[in-house]
């Protein structure tokens, strides 16, 4: 495993030149990919099982998606949301088997004021013509993925952390995607939370 996060570590870093060098441009798609297969490969080596397994295939598809040079801005947020959305909530069916009703409870409060915050931010912040639901579905599914993850810290090491880590790299990348005037540091943000918040869900669940 040693090696796979070293490759890993080097291919992210790999990454954020493509981002911040011009010249480097042309990479940023097939690292990504590269980086997709190697997190993938931890997952085969931790033996996770099948259900979880599909967790991170659809968290690949959803990056490669977003990476596509070609397509509609605006087309790939919608592919981004559709397939990382469904992994978040098979990620969120896991969790849910962790946790009795009363926490569950809880959740159903913390998420319902929690989100109503959220969606406020979202509209005063981010330019979400066409996006608005789509957004907002998201971040839900996110909110209560990531509820649950703490809930469920006991026994999941640090599979906490990790979706901490999921959620800030997020903010970054609906920076990156949704801002009128993006800033280079906010995908580079987005890169060195995502990364590795993956490596610890993955070695969490």
């Amino acid at each position: 495993m040693s090696w796979l996060i070293g490759a890993y570590a080097v291919c992210v870093f790999a990454q954020i030149l493509s981002i911040t060098i011009q010249r480097f441009k042309v990479a940023y798609w097939p690292l990504k990919a590269i980086l997709g297969l190697l997190y993938l490969g931890m997952v085969q080596l931790e033996a996770l099982d099948w259900k979880v397994a599909i967790i991170f295939l659809f968290y690949y598809l959803g990056d490669l998606v977003l990476g596509i040079p070609t397509m509609e801005s605006r087309t790939k947020i919608k592919w981004g949301i559709g397939l990382f959305g469904a992994g978040h909530v098979i990620l969120g069916i896991h969790l849910a088997q962790q946790i009795d009703a009363v926490m569950i409870g809880l959740l159903v409060g913390i998420l319902f004021f929690s989100f109503l915050g959220t969606v406020r931010y979202w509209i005063r912040t981010f330019n979400l013509e066409g996006l608005m639901w789509p957004v907002n579905a998201y971040v839900l599914i996110l909110m209560s993925v990531g509820v649950m993850g703490w809930m469920a810290a006991s026994t999941t090491g640090y599979l906490s952390i990790g979706i901490t880590l999921f959620i800030i790299s997020d903010g970054w990348l609906a920076a990156w995607h949704l801002m009128r005037k993006p800033k280079v540091f906010t995908k580079v943000l987005n890169i060195l939370f995502y990364y590795p918040a993956l490596v610890l869900m993955i070695i969490s669940l």
